[in-house]
């Protein structure tokens, strides 16, 4: 059965919990009325990670310092699977990723999020994602929407130059 038990790393320095010694987490199992129709809970083992999930993970953990379509904080991120590190236009990155060599895929990008300070000494990203299910399912949503952008390009209509017609 999955857990995800996370400590607040303020509890060791805050006076008012100074006499906690030992956390105990408990757990309460109690008899299903219908076994028959019980959920699966292997989806929680080996599971493709999902884009949808991913896209919940973005709103929360990501999108504060990145968009897809502008650059905040940190770059815009449409379009990052298959687009060299440190080349999204008007964004100032470090000298480190801009010299990385680095091409966007979902193995570069699970090693880039699970610590971006250790996998490129000199890079200014401070966030790192540690739960490698939600990285998983992060980089899935970053591929559909790469995706998306590259099918959308593929598909727009020339833009005329300006004082032109366009047949």
């Amino acid at each position: 059965m999955p857990v995800d038990f996370f400590v607040d790393p303020g509890l060791g320095t805050d006076p008012n919990t100074k006499d906690v010694d030992n956390i105990t987490l408990s757990y309460t199992f109690f008899v299903s009325k219908q076994p028959e129709g019980a959920q699966d809970l292997a989806r929680f083992v080996d599971a493709k990670p999902n884009a949808v999930d991913g896209e919940k993970i973005f709103a929360t953990r990501c999108a504060e310092c990145h968009a897809l379509d502008k650059n905040i904080f940190g770059p815009a991120l449409g379009g990052i699977v298959g687009r060299a590190a440190g080349s999204a236009p008007a964004y100032p990155y470090s000298k480190a990723l801009m010299q990385s060599g680095i091409v966007w895929n979902a193995a570069t990008l699970d090693k880039w999020l699970a610590g971006p300070q250790q996998d490129l000494p000199g890079a200014l990203m401070p966030f790192s994602l540690t739960d490698p299910t939600a990285r998983q399912d992060v980089i899935a949503y970053l591929e559909a929407q790469s995706a998306t952008t590259a099918k959308n390009i593929a598909t727009a209509s020339p833009v005329a130059a300006p004082g032109t017609a366009r047949n």
